[in-house]
């Protein structure tokens, strides 16, 4: 014996029933027994191979049910499993056919869950720097950080929990470093070797969305959003080392190349698993792409042909995490 919950009331009633794995819907008449609308999948052939079709078989319920009103039987074939279609189609039956009676529809309230949890995991990422007048486009040797962060999930019961919304950081120590060498245009017999470092504290948040598949325990899921990233306190430097003519002359200059932020989207895949009805193990791989707006060195040296050197910066991360959500 359990309790379901009235959706619609009336000649014809609806009834919402949900368990831990699995969602079901309920049709009665006044004077008739109650009726499960179901719609399981099955394995059938097409063209030599196995495909999983949808039986539908609410849907002939529902015209069985409701067949002493031939006004609403082409509308059925539109009906979707869930509430707002179901208690529309009922609502409709109601109306044609209780000729004034009273019927009620009981507006699902809905639940809005917040979790919010630890993350750990391990982050590579691939830094390069574009359009760098006077100096060559490059890009930076991967950086792989740990990283630590937190991650806020966000569902309604109205979404069936399938459905959540997440905003995460992350923060990890990045450490880069490149070489390069460039011929002058001008004199071809001096060429320039440099050596590029950067470090600092990288930030990543990411805001968006994620779907869940599936009603058992270990749900795979995949998703997307927006992220954005900084790196905080940013040491960056360049050595330079000359050669003209057999004579070698070295210098080194810093500047501040990322210290606005970057900004992009990113895709997830992952999986979560109900440990308990208050906590859910996950794991996810994210890969993202972020860029800035051109910007001005400034810094580097007093030559005005360095201090208008306009770069832009594009990282492109690949995150592994796992967390737990309370």
């Amino acid at each position: 014996m359990v309790f379901a919950e009235c959706l619609v009331k009336g000649i014809a009633s609806l009834y919402y029933l949900r368990t831990e794995n699995s969602e079901h819907y309920f049709i009665e008449k006044e004077n008739s027994a109650l009726v499960a609308l179901t719609n399981e999948t099955k394995e059938v052939m097409i063209n030599g191979s196995k495909t999983t079709v949808h039986s539908n078989n609410y849907i002939r319920m529902l015209k069985a049910t409701f067949s002493d009103c031939f006004e609403i039987q082409p509308s059925i074939d539109n009906v979707n499993l869930n509430h707002r279609s179901l208690s529309s189609i009922t609502c409709k039956y109601n109306d044609y056919v209780g000729k004034g009676q009273l019927c009620i529809t009981y507006e699902q309230r809905s639940r809005i869950r917040f979790r919010i949890g630890p993350v750990i995991g391990f982050s590579i990422n691939n830094l390069s720097v574009r359009e760098t007048e006077p100096f060559e486009s490059f890009e930076f040797d991967n950086s792989n950080d740990p990283v630590l962060g937190l991650v806020l999930d966000i569902c309604s019961s109205r979404l069936g929990n399938h459905l959540s919304f997440q905003l995460g950081t992350d923060f990890g120590k990045s450490n880069y470093t490149t070489t390069y060498e460039e011929t002058s245009p001008i004199y071809p017999s001096t060429v320039y070797y440099y050596d590029v470092y950067m470090q600092g504290i990288s930030m990543k948040i990411y805001g968006g969305a994620k779907y869940n598949f599936g009603r058992h325990r270990v749900k795979p899921n995949l998703g997307g959003g927006l992220m954005f990233h900084k790196y905080i306190q940013p040491d960056y430097r360049y050595e330079l080392e000359t050669h003209e003519r057999n004579i070698i002359t070295t210098e080194e200059w810093h500047g501040e190349p990322v210290s606005n932020w970057l900004f992009g989207a990113y895709v997830q895949a992952g999986v979560d698993i109900d440990i308990s009805k208050r906590l859910v193990l996950f794991a996810n791989v994210k890969g993202g792409f972020g860029t800035t707006n051109p910007k001005t060195l400034a810094g580097l040296t007093d030559d005005a042909q360095y201090d208008q050197a306009r770069v832009r910066y594009d990282l492109m991360p690949i995150t592994f995490s796992v967390g737990i959500l309370f």
